[in-house]
């Protein structure tokens, strides 16, 4: 036993520790006898086995090596003494080691004991997350203090695949007779997330499994030990989905499962193969995506403007988390970031790269998905800044019109912020600390999401009847306009939405006018415009890559904001206006909440200092690139402290040529810029501010050339829109998740 080989090696060590592992090792051998003695022998000779890759790893150390293997010897010939022996304990023996071992500590060493052996065939890594998981449950660590009554039982599997690819599942079971009247318990699978391992669901498996449900994760191909490249949703990935159900239908009587009802859940990578799955397998009855895709091109490339950032941390994560993409990818997404995206260049390369993303985009695949009526829980973060909530929202549209049931949760944060904390470390286990209240406020430990994600499937795979159904399908959490530490997450509160986009008797879009004088006045309807010929500017701004707007730092600005209350703020008195233009309203006479997607339509002119102006008959192709970044704020009552509120970058490569997303036809036609959503108060005595400059340092700018500059019009083509909710009556409620 691996307690049995620690307690082996302490008892060589000098005083005291001996005394500490002799009661341990009575208790280990005490659980031991409640073995099946017919499976010891193979135990035996399994337990010296896996523990040879630790002897390899002390090669350069010999005495530690010795050491190491001479403790293996000495277990293994006592557990062979043992087997020789009487299959019990004395009662004099196990009184005596009751007296010396606490009962708690023995049962969980009891239930280590038969966890970690109760597969022969499983590798050491997994009967420790087997061990791990019985003392949490022993100890109800987290959230398996409000685990179910349902005892729970491990089981680990290879599945090999082509070319040396070897796929390792590992499941939690109820270890108890489904109910009666029953086919069985129903099955949730869960791929593994990007660079990260089979244990990340460890603690959702064993708590859901108490529940009632088996929890079956899997590492995917690409991954440490499974083999090959990751596939990044595409034929491969959904080729070991489907022989993972296979197996999983293969051991449903052995693990008294119910594969009519079966669903997948992911997160972030993982959350994409989890929906390309359903769509390809029509065995998967529901399906969780946790801040997924669904359409790529947002990924690589939204609104023309390569994600840089993310994609150079998506390359850097394959790099050291034991995996590497292949040439392909690589080649790709470098397409993707970097091109100069000549009309030759784009010609040549973007057919590759558009074949590519649309065989892993959801969108590619609504029939097959939708046409079952397949329940779909979509859950987002306002501010994601790979996974974009605007996009996410356009997802839920997209499956919604074909057919699908969808149900979405947006969530404060960045990047599975919502889901992290909950998922990876357990509420309850800060309980012990001083400043748990601080910590569980700050890292947001309240959230509703995952909780939310059980009712999910307990109504879809179950037919449970509960708060869920009860609940609109359109949650989104409402940013306070608080500050302090853990703000967001100490109390959060959604507003509920029946449809998307909501009835305009809730959520009334409306559009504010631009003015040359730096104004956002009014809604556009019923305001007399001054009606200017396309091309006429009212102000240019340069390229700069220093405007002074702040556009947040990625990740860590959120993660400040949402547990600390530090905000990122633009000073507009240090605004450079040759580089940036600002507008905004008048204070507001009365708050509003903004709940949505904003946009800014902008009329503009790019053009280049010292050239002649775009003259009507000159060709589109023939007016300079440009990027174009928006920004939202909330102007306190000081008129000079900008909170970032949301954001947009939007490139033009080639107007009058479109590529992934930045196609603009030319002078006389509006530039919409879409900024991320949000659902967020602005106070009383507050003003709504736009910013414009030409420069996001996250995004791959169309030019960085220093000449350019980019008129904007102040014409009727140019507003701010922006999703108001509703006072009145009618209007959402503010409600809790918890």
């Amino acid at each position: 036993m691996a307690l049995q080989a620690l307690c082996g090696l302490v008892s060589a060590l000098p005083a005291p520790l001996p005394a500490v592992a002799e009661p341990l090792w009575q208790a280990a051998r005490d659980a031991e006898t409640e073995m099946d003695h017919d499976h010891q022998n193979a135990r035996i000779t399994k337990f010296a086995k896996d523990h040879q890759y630790i002897a390899d790893s002390m090669q350069n150390d010999p005495d530690l090596h010795a050491l190491w293997m001479n403790g293996v010897a000495a277990v293994a010939d006592s557990w062979q003494a043992e087997r020789s022996a009487t299959d019990t304990v004395s009662d004099e023996t196990a009184d005596a080691s009751s007296k010396v071992v606490p009962g708690p500590i023995k049962a969980i060493a009891a239930s280590t004991v038969h966890l970690l052996f109760e597969t022969p065939e499983a590798f050491a890594w997994e009967r420790a997350q087997a061990s791990a998981m019985s003392v949490a449950q022993a100890l109800k660590i987290g959230d398996l203090e409000y685990a179910g009554p349902l005892p729970v039982r491990w089981r680990h599997h290879s599945l090999p695949r082509e070319e040396g690819v070897v796929l390792k599942l590992t499941a939690a079971i109820p270890d108890a007779p489904p109910p009666e009247g029953s086919d069985g318990y129903p099955v949730i699978v869960f791929p593994n997330a990007f660079s990260l391992t089979v244990f990340m669901f460890s603690f959702k498996q064993h708590e859901w499994a108490t529940k009632g449900f088996i929890g079956v994760s899997y590492l995917s191909r690409g991954w440490y030990e499974a083999g090959g490249y990751p596939d990044m949703g595409g034929p491969l990935d959904m080729d070991d989905a489907s022989a993972v159900i296979d197996m999983v239908e293969a051991h449903a009587s052995e693990w008294g499962a119910d594969p009519s009802a079966l669903a997948f859940a992911g997160l972030s990578y993982s959350a994409g193969l989890a929906v390309l799955a359903a769509a390809h397998d029509a065995r998967i009855k529901a399906v969780a995506s946790l801040c997924g895709w669904g359409n790529l091109t947002n990924v690589v490339d939204p609104q023309g403007a390569p994600n840089r950032f993310y994609i150079e941390g998506i390359k850097l994560l394959a790099d050291i988390g034991a995996s590497r993409l292949p040439a392909e990818q690589i080649e790709l997404l470098d397409i993707s970031i970097h091109h100069a995206r000549s009309r030759e260049d784009w010609n040549r390369d973007a057919p590759r790269l558009m074949s590519y993303v649309d065989q892993r985009s959801i969108e590619r695949f609504p029939k097959k998905l939708c046409r079952r009526g397949t329940p779909v829980f979509l859950a987002l973060n306002a501010d994601d800044g790979l996974l974009t909530s605007d996009a996410g929202l356009q997802t839920r549209q997209f499956l919604h019109g074909a057919g699908c049931r969808v149900f979405t949760m947006v969530d404060e944060g960045e990047h599975a912020f919502s889901a992290f904390p909950n998922l990876m470390i357990p509420s309850t286990m800060l309980t012990a600390f001083p400043v748990n209240e601080w910590l569980i406020k700050g890292m947001g430990y309240r959230q509703p999401l995952w909780q939310r994600t059980f009712d999910f499937f307990d109504t879809f795979l179950r037919g449970a009847h509960g708060r869920f159904e009860e609940e609109a399908p359109i949650q989104f959490q409402l940013r306070s306009s608080k500050t302090g530490v853990g703000m967001y997450f100490a109390e959060p509160t959604y507003l509920g939405f029946e449809e998307w986009p909501p009835r305009r008797s809730v959520v009334t879009p409306t559009a504010f006018a631009m003015t040359d004088s730096g104004g956002l006045i009014g809604s556009v309807e019923g305001v007399a415009h001054r009606q200017r010929a396309p091309g006429l500017c009212d102000t240019s701004i340069a390229f700069g890559t220093a405007s002074g707007i702040n556009p947040g730092v990625p990740i860590l600005g959120t993660v400040l904001k949402t547990t600390g209350g530090v905000q990122s703020r633009t000073f507009l008195d240090k605004v450079n206006r040759t580089a940036a233009a600002i507008y905004r309203t008048p204070p507001l006479e009365r708050g509003a909440t903004i709940c949505g997607l904003p946009n800014a339509s902008l009329s503009v002119l790019p053009s280049r200092a010292g050239r002649p102006p775009h003259s009507p008959g000159d060709p589109p192709e023939s007016l300079p690139r440009f990027q174009v970044h928006t920004v939202l704020f909330d102007i306190e009552e000081d008129g000079n402290s900008a909170k970032l509120l949301t954001s947009g970058v939007r490139n033009v490569w080639m107007p009058g040529v479109a590529g992934l997303n930045g196609g603009w036809a030319g002078p006389g036609t509006e530039l919409t810029v879409g900024m991320h959503a949000l659902c967020v108060e602005v106070p009383a005595g507050h003003a709504i501010g736009l910013g414009v400059d030409l420069f996001n340092v996250y995004y791959t700018p169309a030019s960085t050339d220093p000449a350019l500059r980019l008129g904007l019009s102040c014409d009727a083509r140019s507003r701010l829109a922006l999703p108001v909710v509703n006072s009145g009556d009618g209007a959402p409620q503010t409600h809790t998740l918890l």
